[in-house]
């Protein structure tokens, strides 16, 4: 299940260039606008659409995150559905890795902020209500799908042991002995 058309509730943040350090390769004007969008991002449901390039490229460096391929493969794995979110936020907010580094070098004033912002706003509290919810639905569907399915049938009393019956092809033996023969 995705989070689509899901809003997550929080103040967008409005961090400025004072939050942070510039880098040979980024102002710290860049790191608040970095920081900006990715509060928008989550807030706005980790939609697909908001996904791009350069926040790929950020986020891939960022947290003690790996590439995963491609933007496609990062994204699958910690922004496809509300479970996965849940894995990112705790694994951002849960890494002995985010925040080391010098931020003249580094973005760990970013993931510093960024952790902090998470917190405030109580988006792991957000996302694991959205993935309790979604998995219950999943599972209430299932439950209508298999009631569906068996309402013909005689359904055994729980108390009442089930006879498993299976039956072992001798043809098995034949083919292992065969392949024993090989040595």
């Amino acid at each position: 299940m995705s989070l689509e058309n899901t809003k997550l509730k929080g103040k967008p943040g409005q961090f400025t260039d004072q939050g942070f350090t510039a880098t040979q390769f980024a102002s710290a004007t860049d790191k608040a606008t970095f920081a900006n969008k990715m509060t928008r991002f989550i807030l706005g449901g980790f939609q697909v659409s908001s996904f791009n390039k350069k926040m790929y490229q950020h986020l891939s460096n960022m947290f003690g995150h790996i590439a995963h391929y491609d933007i496609h493969g990062f994204y699958q794995t910690w922004f496809s559905d509300a479970k996965a979110c849940c894995r990112w936020v705790e694994n951002m907010t849960n890494n002995w890795l985010v925040g080391i580094g010098d931020p003249k070098y580094t973005w760990s004033d970013v993931e510093k902020a960024l952790v902090e912002w998470i917190k405030d706003n109580q988006i792991a509290v957000q996302l694991d209500e959205i993935n309790t919810a979604e998995e219950r639905a999943g599972e209430l569907a299932l439950l209508q799908h298999l009631q569906e399915k068996y309402a013909a049938e005689e359904v055994p009393a729980m108390d009442t042991p089930l006879e498993i019956v299976v039956e072992i092809d001798p043809a098995p033996a034949k083919v292992e002995a065969a392949q024993m023969s090989l040595f």
